[in-house]
């Protein structure tokens, strides 16, 4: 039980690095979605 511990740590450890290196994209893409939907809404009133 004790190489299931220690291989959690190191697929932890490769998802915190692949978050951090696609995060960046993700956000860019979050942030012109966001900016699309508000440009594209409907004038109230």
């Amino acid at each position: 039980m004790c190489g299931a511990g220690h291989n959690l740590r190191l697929i932890l450890a490769a998802l915190r690095l692949y978050c951090a290196r696609i995060g960046l994209s993700v956000q860019k893409v979050i942030a012109a979605l966001i900016a699309h939907s508000l440009n594209n809404r409907p004038a109230c009133g």
